[in-house]
């Protein structure tokens, strides 16, 4: 793989095995934690699922290659204009968000230049919560939408999809606007099953 410090912002449960799925892949760089909590950001350094972290994202990304949102996705705009001063050219912002389409493109258009933005959304879960619960297993073997678009840097591209292929997930690429369609589609299946049952 071909990043050498990785940033995660957001280290709940799905950020937490994001982190450890890489550590676990035999990944030799750093993998920085970022978030609010600093109770459980020494839990997770002690627990080496990290190597170091910040409470501030503006902190945290200064020599980062990869900085991954792992937040809510109503905080991404925030983030990034909080951070963006401070990304080094060549680096690529990506999340794990489940909602792309008009998203994507307002993340693309606020980069600064040098540094790409790809969407992604790992289709993996769980009803657990919290750095505490994490494991490193959660996205081996799922399927991890990649949402590029005609402005999306190719190499960027490239080198986000063998990162999740490192971790052992399985890119597939969307159109952002496709995406939200069919996850919106899939939101309401089980309403409409349960509505048909009754």
């Amino acid at each position: 793989m071909e990043f050498s410090s990785i940033v995660i912002i957001g280290l709940g449960f799905m950020g937490g095995s994001l982190a450890m799925a890489i550590k676990k892949a035999g990944f030799k760089g750093i993998v920085v934690g970022v978030a609010r909590n600093e109770d459980n950001l020494r839990r997770a350094k002690e627990r080496g699922i990290i190597d170091e972290y910040k409470t501030s994202p503006q902190e945290g990304v200064g020599d980062s290659d990869l900085v991954i949102l792992s937040t809510g996705i109503g905080s991404f705009k925030n983030i990034l204009r909080s951070i963006r001063d401070r990304l080094k050219k060549g680096t690529i912002v990506s999340d794990i968000g489940s909602v792309k389409g008009e998203l994507v493109e307002q993340m693309e258009s606020m980069m600064p230049e040098g540094v790409s933005f790809v969407g992604a959304h790992p289709i993996a879960g769980s009803e657990r919560k919290g750095v505490d619960e994490a494991f490193p297993e959660l996205y081996r073997g799922c399927k991890c939408i990649i949402t590029p678009t005609d402005k999306t840097d190719e190499d960027a591209l490239r080198k986000i999809e063998d990162f999740w292929r490192f971790i052992g997930a399985e890119p597939v690429e969307m159109d952002c606007y496709e995406h939200d369609r069919i996850f919106a589609a899939l939101s309401h299946f089980p309403h409409v099953l349960a509505y048909a049952l009754v």
